[in-house]
């Protein structure tokens, strides 16, 4: 949980960093970044030590978990139902063998254009991997969960998700700018929706900060304890360790899922992330372990201050089809909105096992790259390097399903696929 403590920084050094000309911006973002100031709070609390966990009641994370197995075959659209655990397919490899088959496509000197299309031709039906070519059918898992490897690569995420909520903010002002100034928008309108998206991600956090804060009495065993131990500190006790064992969505993430008991259904949600220059919107489908290093560095006046550098992969979907899926607006992003009916005494059971697949076409270019950097500073001594991994699609749907059972919920078609 230490990212928390830079949190509230980050933010508000890249609000301010700006000069927001459209009425009621300011105001607004400021506001987001009160919350995450408050939120550094939760990092900084300190209790009387407790006594260590039983081994037995000792929380184990969820992530310790044996390795995914992805589907080498096409995905069929017309399945009734999911298999059982179905983690869809491998993205990260996908990306990868599809980057090494680009420097083989390239033109060569000797070779006519003829010879070139025709190689290309023959080389869209061979196999990428497995009996996957480029002319298949994909589904991908978008991610809910952040996963860890260790402490250091949930550090290293949570920066991470800092900076890419900085870029977010970024390009959505410029985007904002841009249709008010050329009139396509007017400067209320575009208010408004930036306040839209700004207070639907404050929300997200508001949901994760309980958790978070659970977790760390937790993580850092911070319960206090008297002897005897009283009923409120069992309690308490008992609602941490039930906290750090629940899966949990994060506003980090594109898909964040909420039970309304009174209605007996799940509000499930769906954003995709703003692009933070021209190109379409991209859905998060796996981030990659992290590095770090730790270093002395100096500023420009020869002051020395150690610095933490971390470092990671991010694979995602680049929509190529963006004006056809519903989670695309023309200036900000909106999330999808998706009730499933679920019976109360089923919904703790079901919660964490709701996931969201992607169904989709390979689209040329096929891959591309791009980097998110927050460089460290003085009050703030941490730097995040995001290596970015788009694989770019044309969106056939999007399914909403159980992945202990294979039930599908839900099913979203882009607005160009609806019949």
């Amino acid at each position: 949980m230490e990212w928390l403590h830079a949190v509230g920084y980050r933010i508000q050094w890249s609000i301010e960093s700006k000069r927001l000309k459209l009425m009621g911006m300011r105001s607004i973002i400021l506001t987001c970044a009160t919350a995450l100031t408050c939120l550094t709070m939760v990092a900084q609390t300190t209790k009387k030590a407790a006594r260590p966990l039983p081994k037995e009641t000792r929380p184990v994370p969820k992530e310790a978990r044996p390795g995914k197995a992805y589907s080498n075959t096409d995905f069929d659209p017309t399945l009734a139902h999911l298999p059982a655990a179905f983690n869809g397919h491998d993205i990260q490899r996908l990306s990868s063998e599809l980057e090494k088959a680009k420097s083989t496509e390239e033109k060569k000197e000797f070779e006519s254009t003829e010879q070139w299309n025709e190689r290309l031709r023959l080389a869209e039906a061979q196999p990428v991997f497995g009996n996957l070519t480029r002319k298949s059918t994909y589904a991908f898992v978008v991610e809910r969960y952040t996963t860890f490897t260790d402490s250091e690569d949930e550090t290293a995420k949570g920066f991470g998700a800092t900076a890419e909520i900085s870029e977010t903010f970024d390009a959505l002002m410029s985007t904002a700018e841009e249709a008010a100034a050329a009139g396509r928008i007017s400067h209320r309108s575009a208010a408004e929706q930036v306040q839209g998206y700004g207070q639907d991600w404050k929300e997200q956090y508001g949901r994760a900060s309980k958790t978070y804060r659970a977790q760390l009495l937790v993580h850092k065993n911070l319960i206090g304890t008297s002897d005897p131990v009283t009923s409120e500190e069992k309690r308490q006790r008992a609602d941490a360790i039930r906290a750090f064992e629940e899966r949990t969505d994060s506003p980090a993430t594109a898909v964040n899922v909420a039970y309304d008991a009174d209605r007996t259904r799940f509000d499930i949600t769906i954003q995709a992330d703003v692009p933070p220059c021209s190109g379409g919107s991209t859905l998060r489908i796996l981030s990659g372990p992290a590095s770090h290093r730790a270093y002395t560095g100096s500023n420009g006046f020869g002051a020395a201050q150690n610095v933490n550098e971390y470092g990671f992969k991010e694979y995602k979907l680049l929509i190529a089809n963006g004006v056809a899926v519903p989670f695309v607006a023309a200036l900000a992003p909106k999330r999808i909105h998706v009730e499933v009916p679920i019976a109360p005494e089923k919904a703790k059971e079901v919660k964490p096992q709701i996931q969201v697949i992607a169904i989709c076409k390979l689209t040329a270019p096929f891959t591309s790259s791009g980097r998110v950097r927050q460089e460290a500073t003085r009050d703030a001594p941490t730097s995040v390097d995001i290596d970015l991994k788009y694989v770019k699609v044309k969106i056939l749907g999007i399914w909403i399903y159980n992945y202990d059972t294979g039930e599908v919920y839900a099913r979203i078609q882009p607005a160009d696929e609806v019949r």
